[in-house]
């Protein structure tokens, strides 16, 4: 590899103001500033932006989805370069639907432009009196199904069997055989795929039935259905994470004795060993029966530290992960060699417990497959008696905004040669602000070279109808109508087309590499400061850019990611290490990517788009002037908050264009809605935000737009304004005259095509 120069980067202040807040007004839709929105929809009604012609005839048609030439993406069989915009597919994890709603959401899908599902299986048996090796054959029969019905669509899949935190194990009888698992005060299950031999032995029989044997739904196995593209090995589990912490005893005496084992192997003898530690004891050790004691994952944490010998923290960290990794390695073999599935292989998604200094060693597990996943939500903190699976009156929240706080789930470190897909992500509710979700992703996701895209939900054929705790019940006026792990409604998967768009057909372009960071193992499992790490959240009330490029000497965080891709070595030289001067790419209070195609302004919180191909705004429109003006498009708006996207749909630079979409998400409610601000307490720190006085019913309420849009184009005179199901409505009247088009969207406005 060529060696490149390291630069350095000199210190940056961005000036900042307290946070954007809305008035009540607009936070809260009513019957004057709003419109209905209706949530039923016909996905085969004819619509110029029906993106179904994206996908293929059939999914799968070309051969199955592989790594490009140099391992960093996704081709199809054919070769034609792919990336997915993808959803968690409705009959996935407990969803059962009527062929005819299977049907309907395929196709509804692939009309809003998605081209992948990712499918909970959860083949682990649940019945009374089953065998461990049993499968659920409910849950089995979902999964091949929702394959078949998907494929009609031209959507692949991506199958995930197994998520520990799912399985009931107060149900699990001992005869199942591992100990401290069911019966009173059950351990869980997190961490023991990768040590209990009974677990991995019906691990590999509920696979073995899912991919080999013939699925009923199609006439083939799935190791020989192409619309198969991924296959991951779990979900949200890794050796890293305190979940660890929570093992049964079982599967952690296990752990122990191969801990001691390695740890003879690597020093020559338990007392070489020992004295590397400084004899330092921990819970678990026992000599005399074998066994090495593994601490809490804390401990290896950069606040852990010191808490115990150094050494024994970094013999611990790297027998976790060769653990981790090796057992990937055997897993891709199984699924690979003894199944014969030619399917792309993915470890898992999850995190470590410290994602600056352990994050690279968990990636570095997840180089023994194919692909590198993680999962990652922009959230709110939110504060409720059931605040992590609903949203009930009384909770509070604050209504927090990624253009101010200028960190995106899809700024990512990814691994050189692997293709990276985020497989969970969301705006998540009650945050008031998720139309700006699907677009950053689209834009950002595009200029880092993000292969895929997977958003939260839905849990229903089209748009959502509430929690599925306490589902809406129309009749009855009941239940909660905003579920919180579901993006299919209006603000999210409404602003869907354009995003897909975006990503799909690359209407941004990719950004160069502006961190190449290349690290030896050993610096990894000494949990050494890397150049770059992800999760900075930059708060304009409390940090500088200075704050945000250099947190430590020569580090950098979130900002990296805006300018272009970020990309790690691992087992490598650390002088390949190269890093781009950001300076340029950020000033006047703006952060731009490298092509220039992208910028953020954190103050008072603008995204902007301005490539040939996609132009818009996002943010806080009123309080960031109200007039942009970019390269083909201008955009006037007094919205407190908005996403005017404008892209072709034949393809063309917009200056040429013939068909263009004009795309516009405001804020989204149920009827009623209703917040008031309020301080609260989380823990020892007072926060001020929102506190939630009603949840509403449904129907959502869409906030009514103040948008003009002028599009400088020769070829563009008219203007059709579409409902929210993307069917053509009445034609607008529009001013012309000098190669230029201009259009006073009326109030109601989510699409409007322009020919």
């Amino acid at each position: 590899m060529l060696r490149l120069p390291l630069l350095l980067v000199a210190p940056i202040v961005l000036a900042t103001s307290p946070s954007v807040a809305l008035a009540p007004k607009d936070l809260n839709p009513t019957d004057e500033n709003s419109w209905v929105f209706p949530t039923e929809t016909d996905p085969w009604a004819p619509s110029p932006i029906d993106l179904r012609h994206l996908n293929e005839e059939v999914a799968g048609q070309s051969g199955f989805i592989r790594r490009s030439e140099d391992g960093s993406g996704f081709v199809r069989g054919d070769g034609e370069p792919i990336r997915f915009w993808a959803v968690h597919g409705p009959q996935g994890t407990g969803e059962r639907l009527s062929d005819e709603d299977a049907a309907t959401a395929a196709r509804w899908l692939a009309r809003m432009g998605v081209n992948m599902v990712r499918l909970g299986a959860n083949l682990n048996p649940k019945h009374e009196g089953a065998a461990i090796t049993d499968v659920d054959e409910e849950a089995l029969h979902a999964t091949w199904r929702a394959v078949a019905f998907y494929k009609q669509e031209g959507i692949y899949a991506n199958i995930s069997p197994w998520w520990a935190h799912s399985y009931p194990v107060q149900h699990i009888p001992p005869e199942w055989g591992i100990e401290g698992v069911g019966g009173r005060n059950p351990q869980g299950l997190f961490g023991a795929l990768f040590f209990e031999p009974t677990l991995q032995e019906a691990y590999r029989n509920w696979m073995r039935r899912l991919l080999t044997e013939t699925n009923p739904y199609t006439g083939i196995a799935l190791r020989d259905d192409p619309a198969l593209a991924i296959i991951q090995i779990q979900n949200e589990d890794t050796l890293l994470f305190h979940t660890l912490h929570g093992m049964a005893v079982g599967p952690r005496r296990i752990m122990e004795t191969q801990f001691h084992d390695w740890a003879v192997e690597r020093h020559g003898s338990l007392e070489a060993t020992l004295a590397a530690w400084n004899d330092h004891a921990v819970d678990g050790d026992d000599a005399d029966a074998g066994r090495l004691g593994v601490p809490h994952p804390w401990f290896l944490t950069d606040e852990g530290r010191g808490r115990m010998n150094e050494q024994r923290a970094r013999d611990t960290f790297r027998f976790l992960a060769e653990t981790q990794r090796s057992f990937y390695a055997d897993m891709k073999r199984f699924i690979r060699e003894d199944l014969g599935c030619p399917q792309l292989i993915d470890a898992s998604n999850f995190k470590a417990a410290d994602g600056r200094y352990m994050d690279d060693a968990e990636r570095w597990t997840f180089t023994a497959v194919d692909t590198i996943a993680n999962n990652d939500y922009y959230s709110a903190t939110h504060v409720g008696d059931h605040a992590g699976y609903m949203i009930e009156p009384g909770d509070h929240f604050t209504a927090r905004s990624a253009t101010r706080e200028l960190r995106l789930p899809v700024g990512k470190k990814q691994v050189a040669g692997h293709p990276f897909i985020l497989t969970e992500t969301l705006w998540v509710p009650p945050i008031p602000y998720k139309a700006e979700g699907p677009i950053l992703l689209a834009a950002y996701g595009a200029m880092n070279g993000i292969d895929g895209i997977f958003w939260a939900g839905p849990r229903r054929p089209t748009w959502t109808h509430g929690s599925p705790y306490r589902p809406w019940i129309p009749d009855r006026g009941q239940g909660h109508p905003i579920s919180k792990w579901d993006s299919a409604d209006p603000a999210a998967m409404g602003t869907f087309p354009a995003a897909a768009l975006i990503y799909r057909l690359g209407l941004v372009a990719p950004g160069p590499v502006v961190i190449r960071e290349a690290r030896s193992l050993d610096s990894i499992f000494a949990r050494e400061a890397p150049v770059i790490a992800e999760g900075f959240s930059f708060d304009p009330n409390r940090h500088t850019l200075e704050q945000a490029v250099q947190a430590e000497a020569r580090q950098f965080d979130g900002l990296a990611f805006l300018v272009g891709r970020v990309e790690a070595l691992y087992d490598a030289d650390p002088g390949l290490t190269m890093m781009m001067d950001l300076a340029p790419a950020i000033d006047a209070g703006t952060v731009r990517s490298a092509s220039g195609e992208l910028s953020m302004r954190p103050e008072p919180g603008l995204f902007t788009l301005n490539a040939p191909r996609a132009q818009g705004v996002t943010g806080f429109l009123r309080e960031a002037g109200g007039r942009f003006e970019l390269s083909d498009v201008t955009i006037e708006s007094s919205d407190p908050f908005a996403s005017v996207t404008v892209v072709p749909l034949d393809g063309q630079p917009l200056a040429q264009s013939r068909q263009v979409l004009v795309q516009i998400g405001t804020l989204t409610r149920p009827t009623g809605w209703r917040t008031v601000p309020a301080a609260f307490q989380r823990g020892e720190q007072q926060i001020e935000g929102l506190r939630i006085e009603h949840t509403g019913t449904l129907p959502w309420r869409v906030a009514n737009t103040n948008v003009t849009v002028t599009i400088s184009n020769p070829h563009l005179s008219r203007v059709t304004l579409l409902d929210a199901n993307g069917v053509p409505g009445k034609a607008l009247e529009v001013d012309g005259g000098e190669g230029k088009l201009t259009i006073l969207c009326p109030p109601e406005t989510m699409y409007l095509v322009v020919e």
